[in-house]
């Protein structure tokens, strides 16, 4: 009976994304099927980490955009493309005429802003040489580790792990993933 269900939502929501509203923009469209699509599923599971986009007055994506369950932030074109090197965690960025950041830009501009008694507790990334971000990050407060792209210095879905239980599993897992 669950399955039939689901079944009937999937079937509503793909039904919806083909009847859209065609004065809305693309970012207005996206956050009101995420919407809709949470509010559907939320009477028989829990909350999921799906993000909902902010769009301005006029529809454009905001040039801020914050995921809410997971703390990451990011600059954003209009359109909605993430600018790279801007994503962060539990922190918003400035977003006002900004340039791409690199690595080695947002380590600075974190660590310009951290008291030394908190230091431990905010994530700053590491980089390479080369001003890009390292595969593996680690958050030794909260005592993880994951993959992240090295251009952006995004997570990669399911590579977090315990820095105690698997550090070099995680390094082999990332220096064969994708980044």
């Amino acid at each position: 009976e669950l399955v039939i269900i689901i079944i009937i939502i999937i079937s509503i929501f793909l039904c919806s994304l083909s009847i859209s509203d065609p004065v809305q923009t693309k970012c207005q469209l996206v956050r009101s099927q995420v919407l809709e699509a949470r509010t559907l599923s939320s009477s028989f599971s829990p909350s999921s980490a799906v993000f909902v986009p902010e769009c301005s007055s006029e529809g454009h994506f905001l040039p801020t955009q914050c995921h809410n369950q997971t703390g990451y932030c990011w600059c954003s074109m209009p359109d909605g493309k993430p600018v790279s090197g801007t994503t962060v965690l539990h922190v918003v960025p400035n977003c006002t005429g900004q340039t791409p950041l690199t690595c080695e830009r947002e380590r600075s501009s974190l660590l310009s802003q951290i008291r030394s008694a908190f230091q431990d507790e905010r994530f700053i990334p590491e980089c390479t040489a080369d001003g890009r971000y390292s595969p593996v990050q680690c958050h030794s407060a909260t005592g993880y580790c994951w993959c992240v792209r090295v251009d952006s210095g995004r997570p990669l879905p399911g590579t977090s792990a315990r820095i105690l239980t698997c550090s070099l599993k995680i390094k082999t897992l990332c220096s064969f993933t994708l980044v």
